[in-house]
């Protein structure tokens, strides 16, 4: 029964990999069509014109209906749900982000008695799961170097191709009929840099991607920080609640 959920899981990401790759991954991130389009020299002039007479017209009205209008100055919306998963490199990047904490997480109820299985008691399994965080630590720590190098979609959909080999390494056994030590402590070395391709630069992705919305249609830049944070945080719970639950 240990195997099920490596197949399992693995045939998630094998099918969540090709997807992402046919949709989103190699589309430039910065090649968004502006909404203004290039004007001409005589549409400049008209505009120019108009502008001025709206500006003579304004200079013509009471001085208390300025005041008025100072006073009530208008305040831009903020970004909301429908608008966010509107966009659909959001919403990749988020279940990007939830299968990240899965994966982490759905180790918890059955990689010590997979590890007993190979003669490793409890006090000495725990030195696996820390070699394990600190695999995800360190290409963690390496993370924001490498989103330097590439485009973040490439290296999310990496992280997807890494995490069908990691499983598959992990859950060896259901392929090959024998179990190797030496293949498992691997993939949760793979697992910690396909956790970080997931969480983080689906992380860093999807805050340009909602503070360029955000600039590009006139919201509330200041409520962006909030909603993300907030929009994290969920997509993280989510992932470490249904990664135990699968698992076990």
């Amino acid at each position: 029964g240990y195997m099920l959920p490596y197949f399992v899981l693995g045939s998630v990401f094998i099918t969540l990999a090709a997807t992402f790759y046919f949709t989103h991954a190699f589309e430039d991130a910065e090649d968004s069509v502006s909404d203004s389009p290039i004007l001409d020299n005589s549409e400049e002039l008209r505009l120019s014109s108009r502008s001025l007479q709206r500006l003579s017209d304004d200079s013509n009205k009471p001085e208390n209906e300025h005041s008025s209008l100072k006073e009530q100055p208008i305040k831009p919306e903020s970004i909301t749900h429908k608008f966010a998963f509107s966009i659909p490199i959001v919403k990749y990047s988020c279940l990007s982000i939830v299968i990240s904490n899965l994966c982490q997480s759905y180790l918890d109820p059955i990689m010590a008695m997979k590890l007993y299985d190979y003669g490793i008691m409890a006090d000495k399994s725990g030195y696996v799961f820390i070699f394990y965080v600190m695999s995800y630590s360190f290409f963690g720590f390496l993370g924001g170097h490498i989103a330097q190098l590439a485009a973040k979609r490439t290296l999310i959909l990496s992280g997807y191709l890494i995490g069908c080999v990691t499983f598959c390494l992990i859950g060896h056994e259901f392929f090959v009929g024998a179990d190797f030590l030496v293949l498992v402590v691997g993939g949760l070395f793979l697992n910690g840099l396909s956790c970080v391709c997931h969480n983080l630069f689906a992380t860093m992705l999807v805050k340009a991607e909602l503070m360029e919305a955000a600039e590009r249609h006139g919201l509330d830049k200041g409520s962006v920080g909030g909603y993300f944070g907030g929009l994290k945080s969920s997509c993280n719970l989510i992932g470490g609640v249904l990664g135990p639950l699968i698992s076990s």
